[in-house]
């Protein structure tokens, strides 16, 4: 099966986009769970971190670039399913795994780096989900509604816990900007105004 380079922006039906956000959501815990047992077990859990993700990155550039090629692989049907809002085949998890890169390079307090990562699949993945209630009325926001932005906050605020009430302003910046359609992929894009916002604040 050869997968379209411009498969991007097809129209999904509610419950295949609750599976795909789902799917988004316990990738994001899953990794932090991963990094949880390295930060456990070893000091160098940064480092180690850092590197599985290039590895990763290596790998799935050129298992992009095998499909685009049209090769048939075992993963050519997530990539249809995972992808079907991609401009090209991967895009959105080359962006993912880009904003794991500037997250782990360049925060070094682990409960700043588990409260990006939790932002950028609890909150997008919630907001998708909740976007797709019909019965609310669309607001001016790239197909979301305001029960989506109210929801992006209200999971995702439990980071104060972690990081304290600076948490509470980054959670709202952070819903304001997956809603607008700002041209940059939210998997790159959270994560960057996360790191940036910690750095600063």
């Amino acid at each position: 099966m050869k997968i379209s380079l411009n498969q991007g922006r097809l129209g999904l039906g509610a419950r295949n986009e609750f599976a795909r956000q789902l799917v988004h959501l316990m990738l994001g815990l899953l990794i932090i769970a991963g990094l949880l047992l390295l930060w456990k077990i070893t000091h160098g859990w940064q480092f180690i971190a850092v590197f599985v993700t290039w590895v990763v990155f290596i790998l799935f550039c050129a298992l992009i670039y095998l499909i685009a090629r049209g090769a048939k692989t075992p993963f050519n049907s997530w990539f249809e399913f995972m992808g079907k809002r991609d401009d090209f085949i991967g895009e959105g998890a080359l962006w993912y795994l880009l904003g794991l890169m500037i997250t782990l390079s360049f925060l070094d307090r682990f409960l700043y780096i588990i409260s990006t990562i939790y932002i950028l699949s609890v909150g997008d993945s919630i907001s998708t989900i909740f976007a797709y209630k019909k019965k609310y009325e669309y607001s001016f926001f790239k197909g979301r509604n305001w029960a989506s932005y109210l929801a992006f906050i209200a999971f995702t605020l439990p980071i104060s816990i972690l990081v304290g009430v600076k948490a509470i302003p980054l959670v709202i910046l952070c819903a304001v900007i997956e809603s607008l359609d700002l041209k940059i992929n939210d998997n790159f894009l959270i994560p960057l105004v996360c790191v940036i916002y910690l750095l600063v604040v």
